[in-house]
């Protein structure tokens, strides 16, 4: 009995400790890994061979073991993340460039507040088609999970991202799958969603104006389309607000824009509805109510007038008697 007393109050003490002292996080946890260049953009010709430079740095006070891999990538999510693609199988041939890349060794220590250089090689075949190839170099920390990123982060594998063109005749065709706004809005700004699709060879990076008219055509307001990158054979969604807060009526939205090299034309309409109904409804309401009462007020008073009228009258008509009641005495 009194060792378990004893065990229990040492059990207690332990807790309390691990409360007022919490033991630090090891080394694992604590990782930060930050790549340089996030990404780099290569315009290469079939044949042609050309080297770059990866940096991965190591922002902890210990060493980092980990390695360091090349791989394809898509972007097959409206919100423009990568995917790495560790299967070589699961990579699409058509924007495939990982084979074509090669780096001098795949295991590394970045010794702490350190950094480390992996030079990499890129050497495109004499056959190979024009279009976009996507390759990332990554870094994993031994015994992480496959949990990916690109640019900074505390992710188990941080890569630096290549997007390779292969010059010579591309398809450039983007389409806009859908361009909307709610039918109605109560205030502004007005928020219109924008998806574009591309179909073509190569990343694109649309550039296009959301203006706002009024039902007389005037321009009520403008706003850019924020510019990302459109992956090939992925749609992207693009939302934007456009407007002041105060607007009634019914109003036009129109989206112009380009992409690609050859500047293409992308374009859309919507329409909406936008009425402050609460504060028309209170104004209506205030303005029926302000009328009832000054005819109430009016009527009331009307009334009082007629009232006082005919007090006068009879008034009159006795002091007209007690004058005809004078005269007869006095007769």
């Amino acid at each position: 009995m009194k060792n378990s007393k004893i065990f229990s109050l040492i059990a207690l003490l332990l807790l309390l400790v691990g409360l007022i002292f919490p033991v630090k996080a090891s080394a694992q946890e604590k990782i930060q890994i930050i790549v340089g260049p996030v990404r780099q953009e290569l315009f290469l010709d079939p044949g042609e061979t050309d080297n770059v430079e990866v940096r991965f740095y190591n922002q902890t006070e210990q060493p980092i073991n980990g390695i360091i891999n090349v791989v394809d990538f898509v972007v097959s999510s409206s919100d423009g993340g990568p995917k790495l693609i560790d299967d070589p199988a699961g990579a699409s041939p058509k924007y495939s460039g990982a084979k074509w890349v090669s780096i001098p060794y795949n295991q590394v220590t970045i010794a702490p507040t350190n950094r480390v250089s992996v030079p990499v090689q890129i050497a495109i075949p004499q056959n190979a088609a024009p279009g976009g190839r996507y390759v990332a170099i990554y870094f994993q920390p031994t015994g992480a999970s496959k949990t990916s990123t690109s640019g900074t982060g505390v992710s188990s594998r941080v890569a630096s991202l290549l997007y390779i063109r292969i010059n010579g005749e591309i398809t450039e065709n983007a389409i806009i799958t859908r361009f909307f706004a709610p039918s109605f809005f109560e205030y502004g700004p007005v928020t219109v969603s924008t998806e574009i699709l591309n179909r073509g060879d190569y990343h694109i990076r649309p550039k296009a104006v959301v203006a706002l008219t009024n039902a007389f055509g005037g321009l009520v307001d403008q706003t850019m389309l924020r510019e990302e990158n459109i992956f090939p054979e992925t749609s992207r969604i693009l939302n934007t607000e456009v407007g002041p807060k105060w607007l009634f009526g019914r109003y036009k939205l129109s989206l112009m824009g380009s992409y690609g090299a050859s500047g293409k034309a992308i374009e859309a309409v919507a329409y909406v509805w936008v009425m402050p109904w609460r504060v028309i409804a209170i104004v209506t309401l205030t303005v029926i109510l302000a009328i009832i009462l000054i005819k109430k007020l009016l009527s009331g008073s009307r009334e009082a007038v007629e009232h006082l009228e005919s007090k006068l009258e009879k008034e009159e008509a006795e002091i007209e008697e007690l004058k005809k009641m004078l005269r007869k005495k006095n007769d």
